[in-house]
């Protein structure tokens, strides 16, 4: 998957993966800006459970309003390998997906009336959002193909022991995914439910 040209260093860490209270992986979490207020995000997962070895990686970018331009997603589990390629038009989304080898291609229209630009991707890197602030739209989701309620908000400030320390992060929910972020935006901690990844360090 390709960096946008332009893509500066902004922000990155490493993370240990708990599933069930136990450390079976590791993940890792980028942010670049990009030429013209950009932003370009990369998330990966790799851990091992009773059923085998799995890996999730994911590289969006977007303009300067939280419109995504491009998403890449990778995932291969013991079921198999599947690699969706999303582009996002004027109209409509194309999806090129490999699975196991075999290829398709699927276009997408929005529906009438979605609003898919997100400024909540923005939140701590450029903007500062007041508490309670929410960002309600609509997202691609890239396992069913297709368009679903998006409802990001910022709860507020919590401080939480970690390794010994006391952190405080921007508490923020977009439905079970509930991420806590530092002063630039990079996740201290994700809750994904199933799973948990707190910071290396």
């Amino acid at each position: 998957m390709s960096i946008g040209l332009g893509a500066s260093a902004y922000g990155q860490a490493t993370y240990d993966v708990y599933i069930g209270g136990q450390v079976v992986g590791r993940g890792k979490f980028s942010l670049k800006r990009t030429a013209g207020g950009g932003l370009e995000n990369y998330f990966s997962l790799y851990f091992t459970t009773r059923e085998g070895k799995s890996e999730f990686a994911a590289r969006g970018t977007y303009d300067s309003k939280g419109r995504p331009m491009r998403e890449n997603f990778v995932q291969k589990t013991p079921a198999g390998r599947r690699i969706t390629l999303l582009t996002y038009g004027s109209k409509s989304v194309s999806a090129n997906i490999t699975t196991d080898g075999r290829k398709s291609v699927k276009t997408i229209p929005y529906p009438k009336g979605t609003k898919i630009s997100a400024p909540s991707t923005f939140w701590f890197v450029t903007t500062r959002p007041r508490i309670g602030s929410e960002d309600v739209g609509y997202e691609f989701n890239s396992d069913l193909l297709r368009f679903e309620p998006r409802a990001v908000r910022y709860i507020g400030d919590e401080i939480f022991q970690y390794r010994g320390k006391t952190l405080t992060g921007h508490k923020v929910a977009n439905g079970q995914k509930v991420m806590w972020l530092d002063r630039k935006g990079v996740p201290l901690k994700i809750d994904l439910g199933s799973a948990q990844l707190l910071r290396k360090g």
